[in-house]
């Protein structure tokens, strides 16, 4: 996981994201590697209906054992937010409580400008 401190001192991770994260101060989070995108991604199952002109998915997210371990090994650092894919953060919502998420460093972004998509240093979704 690659981590950086943002101007106003939270300390920031990025779990698993190919992407850089640039944020509205100016610091940009670096991407984590290919293999360890993968390595931490999460179950997919689709369901597909049919309409006349096009298909319907119908998506769901599983954690996986990897992501699993890897929460529990971030539980026990010292870490103020970990940005996570919003799937991530629904699934995690929804197997471990919305109390545990609000305890834990887990968040989505919050990007301030749609246009420029610089990322918040102070809002982070839960």
């Amino acid at each position: 996981m690659n981590t950086i401190t943002l101007s106003n001192g939270l300390s920031v991770g990025n779990f698993s994201s190919p992407h850089q994260f640039n944020f509205v101060d100016g610091t940009i989070l670096e991407p984590v590697s290919s293999d360890e995108s993968r390595r931490l991604s999460m179950r997919v199952s689709e369901k597909i209906s049919s309409n006349n002109k096009f298909e319907d998915v119908e998506i769901s997210f599983e954690l996986g054992e990897a992501v699993e371990k890897e929460v529990g090994k971030i539980m026990s650092m010292d870490i103020d937010v970990v940005l996570i894919p919003l799937p991530m953060l629904l699934a995690l919502k929804r197997e471990k409580g919305i109390e545990w998420v609000k305890g834990s460093p887990f968040r989505a972004v919050r990007v301030a400008d749609r246009i420029s998509k610089k990322i918040e240093i102070n809002k982070f979704c839960i």
